[in-house]
Order: structure tokens, then C-alpha cells, then sequence
């Protein structure tokens, strides 16, 4: 992204420069490596499952991973560009950026996690209905609640200080809660069938 454009990166101990690149590769290698992974556990769970778990799992599988892609590049695309070239912002005569990789790596690699676990949030709640612990009733009952504390978290979590950074992490999520509560339903209906 353009906001990244940093020409230089500082490392401070003389081992910074070797774990960060072993950490992009072993996260690379791990990315490269997770539809053989996914591919290989499955092939060992599915023998001793039903037919019925067999077909949720698999579109479960799916869904959390999409879920998951979304919320990391939205993050990278969107989020940081727009919180780095924020934070960026603040230098000033006096206070000038001088960035070590590893606190950027750590910044980059906890929101982007970050992201892509709270865009699951339709699933865990999809879950928790299917099991029988949250109702649809429940959820509309609390609805506004929901919206509030998924804007205090987007608050806590966005690491600038104004509004818009705190907009763009709980504008999708409040999206993401109700297209919860509309699979929800579906599943109260489905079960009721």
C-alpha cells in the first residue's frame, strides 16, 4: 500500500535482521503449506464422521477461511495504510519516526491477526445458536448493546486515537453481527423444519 512507504527499517540487536526474515519465511512456509495441512487433516478425520457433520464441516471450513482472508485484507489494504500513515503523521520537528522492524512486524502481524479472528465473529455466534446456547430473540433483544460494545472494542483495538480509525473496524463488524443474526434465523428455521 502507498501509506507503507517507508524507506528505511532499523534493527537493534544483532540478531533482529536474521528472526525477522526466519519468521516471514516460517510464516510464508506455513501459508504455503495450510491447504496441504487442512487437506491431510481431513483426510484422517473424515473417516470417523457422519455424513451429516461431514457436510457442515467442510462448508465450515470454508467459511472461516474466507472469513479469516477477508478480515486480513481488509486490514492490510484499508486499516494499516490509513493507521500507519496516521501515526506517521505525528512526527514532528523534534520527534522524528525511527522505525525498528520487529516493533513494525508486531504492529503488522497483531492487527492483521486481529482482523481476520473478529471477521469469524458470524461464525462463533452461528455456532453458539446451532448448539442451542444463544436464541434469535436473544440477539435482537440485545442488539443495540451488541453495537455498542462492538464500537468500545473497536475503540480499544484501533491504535489511533481518532474516530474514522475506530469506524473502520466496527462498521464491519456491526455488518458482520447482523449478517449473524440473518444466519441465525435461518438455522432456528431450518431446525424447526
Amino acid at each position: 500500500p502507498a501509506a507503507l512507504e517507508v524507506h528505511e527499517f532499523y534493527f537493534f540487536s544483532p540478531t533482529a535482521a536474521f528472526l525477522i526474515k526466519f519468521k516471514i519465511a516460517l510464516l510464508l512456509g506455513f501459508l504455503i503449506a495450510l491447504p496441504i495441512l487442512i487437506s491431510q487433516l481431513w483426510l484422517f478425520v473424515s473417516p470417523g464422521l457422519y455424513g451429516k457433520e461431514k457436510k457442515i464441516i467442510l462448508p465450515l471450513i470454508f467459511m472461516t477461511t474466507l472469513l479469516f482472508l477477508c478480515g486480513v485484507f481488509f486490514c492490510f489494504y484499508i486499516v494499516i495504510p490509513f493507521a500507519f500513515k496516521f501515526l506517521i503523521g505525528l512526527q514532528t520537528d523534534f520527534l522524528k519516526p525511527m522505525i525498528s522492524i520487529e516493533s513494525y512486524m508486531d504492529f503488522l502481524f497483531g492487527l492483521l491477526l486481529a482482523f481476520g479472528i473478529s471477521f469469524n465473529m458470524p461464525i462463533f455466534i452461528m455456532a453458539f445458536v446451532y448448539v442451542g446456547v444463544l436464541r434469535v430473540g436473544l440477539l435482537n433483544r440485545y442488539q443495540k448493546h451488541m453495537i455498542v460494545l462492538i464500537f468500545v472494542i473497536a475503540a480499544v483495538l484501533t491504535p489511533t486515537p481518532d474516530i474514522s480509525g475506530q469506524l473502520l473496524l466496527a462498521i464491519p463488524l456491526v455488518i458482520l453481527f447482523e449478517l449473524s443474526v440473518v444466519g441465525s434465523w435461518l438455522i432456528e428455521w431450518m431446525r424447526k423444519k
